[in-house]
């Protein structure tokens, strides 16, 4: 996904699921869904750039995932009570720290009158750049 020095980050973002409690009017489940997971890619850089740190500050193997269980406050969409899901995190503590700390203090705006509650995961792993082919120079004869 980006290029650092040697290796090549891979990171991606999973909406494993996304509840919405009460009936009042609001986005729908699927919209809702949508709307935070967007919220959640705009630290996504921060997260990468801060995966990239652990992989060159002597963790260059570190992968996994990180799951995060957290809530949508109705009204304000502020993202609370984050928990890290430790069944499901199978990443690198460092790596679970890039995480948390970069989704702390996200907001859904514009909010929603209902409440939302979220489970979400990234996963990371290092991949070795690929060599590609290059077609050999058939204009000039072999040396």
């Amino acid at each position: 996904m980006r290029n650092h020095s040697s290796s090549i980050l891979f990171l991606s973002l999973a909406g494993a699921a996304l509840a919405v409690v009460g009936c009042a009017s609001g986005r729908t489940p699927e919209v809702y869904r949508d709307d935070t997971e967007k919220v959640l890619q705009t630290v996504s850089q921060s997260i990468t750039d801060c995966y990239a740190g652990v992989l060159k500050g002597g963790a260059p193997t570190a992968q996994g995932s990180v799951t995060v269980h957290f809530v949508v406050e109705d009204g304000s969409g502020q993202l609370r009570d984050m928990k890290l899901d430790k069944a499901r995190s199978t990443a690198p503590e460092p790596v679970q720290q890039c995480v948390m700390q970069a989704i702390n203090n996200l907001r859904l705006s514009p909010p929603d009158d209902q409440r939302g509650e979220a489970m979400f995961t990234w996963d990371f792993s290092p991949k070795e750049p690929q060599i590609v082919e290059q077609p050999a120079d058939t204009s000039k004869p072999p040396s």
